[in-house]
């Protein structure tokens, strides 16, 4: 073979190489999408779940003179944040970490601040295989991002307010390989991710486009979304972390965007709070969607994505929407509970595919547990 041959073959491995791991965007019209708001039929709570998914409160244990703040399931159990509020402040004089087992119902401290000669505050609660992630932070807003041992019950700071010259609080994101946060410095996002396996920190993107400094870096499938910007258009980036590969939906520049998140099979997001649309974007079929928060009766406080479920967390009406993508129905999962007394807060995904949610108006806090069969 010939070295004119040898080139050429190099040369074409290269450009294969370059196309794969630099997919061609992905344009998209929303004047194009189409609209399925009528296509969801209304299910009864109980049947939907009996053949879908299961739902479960529970009572968390409160000791006296705490209130509980943030929390999070991993497996069979719940980790939760009790804090001891100093009066007429915003701040704790002790901060306590709980888990609680739901399938025999005990509790036990696992990790405790106290005896401080500063006040405290502790949140973005996390939890996966191994580990819980959370933030402590003071009245001069210096912040630490920690991991703690579930093994060796021993804590360890990931990275502080000290090492990036940052004052605001990242929110977290969590599966069991990667920690997912933006970091916001002088007005400039970057986005940032933590190894677990490897205790290494690297910057997936500089040029991050937020529509808030606390928004959060979603990942499902150690695949995370996040915007970028340019003088025509925004770009929804789902990057892959296990194969470094990054898939670019391209949409106009005018279009809001909120809380955009991806798997492998779904992308989705509203254009604002309140009574807002939903576009979910199915990359099997490649066509986009449109879910009419007027149509539904919805006003959007945060939305979630596992699986093919979208959750919409409703202001108005305090309660939890289940959205089955694939199936077409649509589910009050809270309505029937504390005789429609909710207001459910804090909803996350766990690292195990949960859905977890705070409801506030009961006494003591309700957690609800949103469980997805297989």
């Amino acid at each position: 073979m010939n070295k004119k041959n040898i080139f050429l073959i190099f040369s074409l491995a290269v450009i294969a190489t370059i196309i794969v791991l630099y997919p061609k965007n992905q344009s998209i019209n929303l004047d194009k999408a189409e609209d399925i708001s009528h296509k969801f039929t209304v299910q009864k709570t109980q049947e939907h779940i009996s053949n879908n998914i299961k739902t479960q409160e529970y009572q968390l244990p409160i000791p006296e003179g705490g209130e509980i703040g943030d929390q999070t399931v991993y497996g069979n159990h719940v980790y939760y944040i009790v804090l001891y509020m100093k009066e007429m402040s915003n701040f704790a004089q002790k901060a306590e970490i709980y888990q609680y087992n739901i399938v025999n119902k005990d509790y036990k401290l696992i990790f405790e601040y106290k005896n401080l000669n500063y006040d405290i505050y502790v949140n973005e609660l996390r939890a996966n295989e191994n580990y819980l992630f959370w933030e402590n932070f003071d009245p001069q807003n210096n912040w630490s991002l920690n991991k703690f041992n579930l093994s060796t019950n021993e804590v360890e700071p990931i990275i502080t307010s000290k090492d990036t010259d940052s004052k605001i609080l990242p929110s977290i994101e969590v599966t069991n390989k990667y920690l997912a946060w933006y970091e916001y410095v002088n007005k400039k996002a970057y986005l940032m991710i933590y190894s677990i396996e490897k205790n290494e920190i690297k910057v997936i993107d500089k040029n991050i486009h937020l529509e808030s400094p606390y928004d959060r870096a979603y990942i499902r499938n150690n695949k995370i979304t996040y915007l970028t910007i340019d003088n025509k258009n925004k770009y929804i980036n789902i990057y892959n972390l296990d194969e470094n590969k990054n898939k670019v939906l391209n949409i106009s520049k005018n279009i809001e965007i909120k809380n955009v998140l991806s798997n492998d099979n779904f992308t989705v997001w509203h254009e604002d709070y309140g009574m807002s649309n939903v576009y979910v974007y199915d990359h099997r079929l490649k066509k986009l969607y449109l879910i009419n928060s007027k149509r539904n009766g919805h006003n959007i406080f945060a939305i979630n994505l596992c699986k093919n479920y979208i959750f919409i967390n409703d202001s108005k009406k305090s309660n939890i929407f289940c959205f089955d993508i694939n199936n077409k129905k649509k589910t009050n999962l809270t309505k029937k509970l504390n005789n429609d007394k909710n207001l459910y807060t804090l909803t996350t995904v766990s690292a195990d595919n949960k859905f977890i949610a705070q409801n506030t108006t009961i006494e003591g806090i309700l957690s609800l547990i949103v469980t997805i069969k297989k």
